[in-house]
């Protein structure tokens, strides 16, 4: 028999907490997501892009630029059903066209 109260689950011989996973909304985009988009004009590798952003650790770049930016739909795998391909490349979507249109405005 359990019992739920709001994060709180309790059975007969446990208590289980969870907590949420914060909501991050892109649409506003962050200073590094602003940077990738207003930094890429056409397919580029995940080298390529981190070159000519100047940067040199690939998981700060994973973690603050690019995977918000593919997240928020903004960019797009060249070859989505593998994503670690070696030829990988990235790519602006409508979506990030458009906002890349509004962040040079």
């Amino acid at each position: 028999m359990s019992q739920h109260v709001e994060y709180l689950t309790f059975s007969d011989n446990a208590l289980r907490m969870a907590f949420p996973a914060p909501v991050m909304d892109y649409s506003e985009g962050t200073p590094q997501v602003d940077q990738l988009i207003l930094n890429l004009e056409m397919e580029l590798s995940r080298d390529d892009i981190q070159e000519k952003l100047g940067l040199s650790d690939r998981k700060n770049f994973r973690k603050n630029y690019l995977n918000p930016a593919i997240e928020s739909g903004l960019i797009e795998y060249t070859i989505p059903d593998s994503p670690n391909h070696p030829n990988q490349k990235y790519r602006l979507t409508q979506s990030g066209k458009a906002y890349k249109n509004k962040l040079e405005k």
